[in-house]
């Protein structure tokens, strides 16, 4: 083996291992760079990722306080109709038993009243009518808060009115006409002649006052009602015993 061989056979293994710890060394600095590459990536997009999730923050946060301000917004509506339905609740109740009082008071005087006659029951009928619908009208009018003058001057054009009106009711039965006192009268007229609309004179004087609750209202108006149906059938009962006439009113 001459020189050259020898040199070459002593080199080949250092080569060898030369390049066996180059490759190794490119192959970790390679490893090396990419790594720090992908850190400095994922650095980045971290970065984005965090400033992403800080703007969804942000306009999650935005979207919360819209919702919770329309939730408070409703919660109020919601309240404010409980309020005014535990209102409109309690006025139907009122109205109810107010009526139911006034009704039965008459019902049950009509029903024992087994020898009036059907026209005088249609009559106590529509008066109470007229009346239970004065007292409701005045109750939830505005006018109560108006001085008392004021006041006094709606409730006795009211009074008028429903006077009035019931007593053309009372005369369109043309057999309402008799002989009082040697005259021709109507039966409406003959109510007035004997005072039978005094009560409801008193009635409106204490409205005048004012002040009423719901029980003072439903009271006062049971009360005139069953004392306007016992004078009714008193007079009712004194008009049967005059003369009758069917004779035009002279």
């Amino acid at each position: 083996m001459n020189d050259i061989e020898k040199i070459i056979n002593l080199l080949t293994p250092l080569i060898v291992a030369l390049g066996v710890a180059y490759i190794n060394y490119r192959s970790k600095k390679r490893d090396y760079e990419q790594s720090e590459l992908l850190k400095k990536r994922d650095y980045g997009q971290s970065e984005l990722l965090k400033k992403r999730d800080e703007e969804q923050m942000k306009q999650l946060d935005t979207r919360n306080k819209i919702v919770i301000d329309r939730i408070d917004s409703l919660e109020l509506v919601v309240n404010s109709v409980e309020s005014k339905l535990d209102v409109h609740i309690h006025d139907d109740d009122f109205r109810q038993h107010y009526r139911n009082s006034i009704k039965n008071t008459v019902i049950s005087v009509l029903e024992a009243s087994h020898t009036l006659k059907q026209a005088y029951k249609n009559m106590l009928m529509y008066y109470t009518d007229s009346v239970e619908k004065l007292g409701l009208n005045f109750y939830y009018s505005e006018r109560r808060a108006e001085s008392k003058r004021a006041v006094e001057k709606y409730l006795q054009q009211e009074k008028n009115i429903l006077i009035d009106d019931f007593c053309k009711y009372v005369d369109s039965n043309d057999d309402f006409v008799r002989i009082f006192n040697n005259k021709k009268i109507l039966f409406s007229d003959f109510l007035c002649k004997n005072n039978m609309f005094s009560g409801l004179e008193l009635l409106i004087m204490t409205l005048i006052k004012n002040g009423l609750n719901e029980k003072d209202v439903i009271d006062l108006f049971t009360t005139h009602i069953d004392k306007f149906i016992e004078l009714f059938i008193t007079a009712s009962i004194t008009w049967e015993s005059l003369e009758n006439s069917k004779k035009e009113v002279a």
